[in-house]
């Protein structure tokens, strides 16, 4: 396990938001070492983990510092199919529950 644990949540849509989230994903990796990330998006947040957003770019390089997942009741009530999500992405049920069972289990939560 590692010594820090940060999940961040991700539920407006939008290229600058979306690219503001990388850059604390960033920020957050850069200054603490031994740092788990999650990233779920959910909600307006879902193109985050889509080819959709224009800051694709960093949502990939995001991938390559911690987990993205995406929410699977959102994809289906926004009737995005699952093949749009990124490679890499893992798909939850339920992005808010996920949320949930993270802060159960100890980890920082950010809403950027």
């Amino acid at each position: 396990m590692s010594a820090y644990q940060v999940v961040f949540q991700v539920a407006r849509e939008g290229a600058e938001f979306h690219e503001a989230v990388v850059r604390n994903v960033r920020n957050v990796t850069a200054e603490l070492d031994d740092v788990a990330i999650r990233i779920i998006a959910h909600g307006d947040g879902i193109e985050f983990a889509t080819g959709r957003t224009a800051a694709n770019a960093g949502v990939r390089a995001a991938l390559e510092v911690g987990e993205v997942l995406a929410c699977q009741n959102t994809l289906r009530r926004k009737e995005i199919p699952e093949s749009e999500v990124l490679p890499g992405v893992r798909l939850v049920r339920a992005g808010l529950a996920e949320l949930v069972r993270l802060q159960h289990d100890g980890w920082a939560y950010i809403h950027p």
